[in-house]
């Protein structure tokens, strides 16, 4: 179940859209919004946090 605040589709926040709601959101998700990158074939992201660290949850995304 994702916490935090669900961001305002009128009015969203700066940077990322989910970056209130998401556990893994840094500074840099806070004032960017990200671009569209291709993690696959037939699949794309937009997240600063995809592939930074093998650590991450999100490095599962590009390995599919």
């Amino acid at each position: 179940v994702l916490e935090g605040d669900v961001p305002s589709p009128i009015n969203p926040p700066p940077g990322c859209r989910f970056q209130s709601r998401c556990p893994l959101a840094t500074d840099i998700c806070r004032q960017i919004e990200p671009e569209l990158a291709t993690v696959g074939d037939d699949h794309v992201v937009a997240c600063h946090q995809v592939g930074r660290s093998a650590a991450s949850p999100l490095q599962a995304v590009t390995e599919k």
